[in-house]
């Protein structure tokens, strides 16, 4: 798909923002392109954006999105990304997702979730490969996950910009000391045959 001229970026998922999104994905002109939505620290209500991803999803929609996140990213942002288009899901190093509605709740084990979070958690099972209990605990206690964590479950597909520049010289190093520990165990076998 072509990627189309118009990138919102969203701070926040109001309204306003909301309208924009959809006249984009409405507008015949962008029909076999994909807009592109740049979260950054994106806060916003559960029930809209459930409201924009049904939208995204619906087979008359004949535009694709994409989605790049950074910063510290709501539950409703999270929410937007796991929808969007496979392969075009990505976060930078250091993205944040808040798995919960209400900063009251960070960290707080509760006894149950919200409204607004049982229904996220209906999309976030569907676009992940974590079972819906894990996600539901991390949700209930408040967890907030890093870009790898949710790379892992599958809710983004790529994270931009973590990069080890010594990674084979890491693994190299522990192949070798792998060896050496094998060599030296096999070594004192041999030694204590001989006794």
């Amino acid at each position: 798909m072509e990627k189309s001229e118009k990138k919102f970026v969203v701070k926040e998922l109001d309204e306003n923002t909301l309208v924009e999104i959809y006249k984009e994905l409405e507008n015949p002109s962008n029909v076999g392109k994909t807009i592109n939505l740049e979260l950054i620290s994106t806060k916003g209500e559960i029930p809209q954006v459930i409201d924009l991803i049904t939208k995204m999803h619906d087979k008359d929609t004949l535009v694709e999105v994409s989605v790049n996140a950074r910063g510290e990213i709501s539950l409703a942002g999270l929410l937007i990304l796991a929808a969007s288009k496979i392969d075009e899901r990505t976060a930078k190093s250091g993205t944040s997702f808040k798995l919960f509605e209400s900063d009251k709740t960070s960290n707080k084990n509760r006894k149950e979730l919200t409204i607004n979070e049982r229904n996220a958690l209906q999309y976030l099972t569907s676009y992940s490969n974590a079972r819906e209990s894990k996600i539901k605990r991390m949700m209930i206690t408040g967890k907030t996950i890093i870009a790898s964590e949710a790379e892992s479950m599958t809710l983004i597909d790529i994270q931009e910009g973590f990069v080890d520049r010594y990674n084979e010289q890491r693994k190299k190093k522990a192949r070798e000391i792998e060896e050496k520990i094998l060599a030296d165990k096999e070594a004192a076998e041999l030694a204590a045959d001989k006794d």
